[in-house]
């Protein structure tokens, strides 16, 4: 079935607040675990329209939305250049390239209205999202530990940016799982001769440590679906 990009208008509410609710309420990916009144959601999709916010969602054929992606810019004096990134695709259409094409004509549409830098917060457990935004260019800044406790599970908040010179390549490098598997496997074979130190140092670009780090969060965030810490 086709899918269509096209900034969200007004009449595209009632359908945006339904799939937001959908993702919500997996309880896995978004801060809500429910979609906000209706009234609350207009007001927020008629805020942004007026601010020229950049807000894109994905149509199907039948013209419901089932993905969205939006850049929020800041609203405190001196942050107005930086943009906040919310992003969802219903799980019946996921797999599909559509949060791809979201993300492409969302940032692409973010940096052409001046915004300087793009910023996202992202679970640790989470790791099919930190691999795909990383291949965007997105890079890892921080953590808010624990910043979740839901289900009688810890998860920790991971804060990724992506600035203007860094926009995103039109082709997505290698997943982070491979890339970090190519790493872990140097560490084995040579830690012993150099220290995993030395190795770090030495060996491994700065983009390396990063798909590192970004690995190391992933399967911490896998094991705290598993157990509370």
């Amino acid at each position: 079935m086709a899918i269509r990009i096209a900034p969200i208008a007004l009449e595209h509410i009632g359908s945006y607040r339904r799939t937001l609710d959908a993702v919500a309420r997996e309880r896995r990916y978004l801060l809500l675990l429910e979609a906000p009144a209706l009234p609350d959601v207009e007001a927020w999709i008629r805020s942004g329209i007026e601010r020229g916010a950049p807000c894109f969602i994905a149509l199907d054929g039948d013209e419901e939305v089932v993905g969205w992606c939006a850049i929020h810019p800041g609203s405190w004096p001196g942050t107005e250049h930086v943009g906040h990134l919310g992003i969802g695709v219903l799980a019946s259409h996921r797999g599909q390239g559509i949060g791809r094409q979201l993300i492409e004509t969302t940032v692409t549409a973010a940096f052409a209205a001046n915004l300087e830098r793009i910023e996202l917060e992202v679970f640790a457990s989470n790791g099919g999202a930190i691999g795909f935004y990383e291949a965007f260019g997105f890079r890892y800044e921080g953590c808010r530990r624990k910043a979740r406790y839901l289900d009688g599970l810890y998860d920790d908040l991971l804060l990724m940016a992506l600035l203007r010179d860094e926009q995103c390549p039109s082709a997505p490098s290698a997943p982070v799982e491979k890339k970090s598997q190519a790493i872990i496997e140097r560490i084995e074979r040579e830690s012993g001769v150099l220290g995993l130190v030395g190795l770090l140092t030495e060996h491994l670009s700065a983009d390396e440590l990063q798909v590192l780090l970004l690995e190391a969060f992933r399967q911490k965030g896998e094991r705290s679906t598993r157990t509370a810490q």
